[in-house]
């Protein structure tokens, strides 16, 4: 079963989140900014003993510094990441999947570099 990674627990209800796997959080509450280096290598320890690459997913949640360390320390190890956003209108929001592939961006800057 795959596993729902939450970059930053703050609160949400992420019931919805549960019909892709079972929720478990990389950080919660508040998180300290200034020490960013810290963060990130807690987030790096996490991610890369506690993830499986080709199966879960990124819910991305909560302070936006935890959710860029995530993505990146999360793509440094596959060309994918699956990341679940919270979409719609207020009656009827749910979470929905999107995919960053490394390889597209790298080309899409390539692409703009060059152009």
């Amino acid at each position: 079963m795959p596993t729902v990674w939450i970059a930053n627990r703050s609160g949400h209800n992420y019931v919805d989140a549960e019909r892709y796997g079972e929720v478990k959080e990389l950080t919660a509450g508040t998180v300290k900014w200034a020490n960013i280096d810290r963060m990130a290598y807690d987030l790096a320890h996490l991610i890369t003993k506690q993830v499986n690459w080709e199966e879960d997913y990124l819910l991305i949640s909560g302070a936006i510094t935890v959710n860029i360390l995530a993505v990146m320390i999360w793509l440094q190890h596959t060309d994918k990441v699956r990341i679940l956003l919270w979409v719609g209108t207020p009656e009827t929001r749910s979470y929905v999947m999107r995919t960053i592939d490394r390889n597209q961006i790298i080309n899409l800057v390539d692409e703009a570099l060059t152009g």
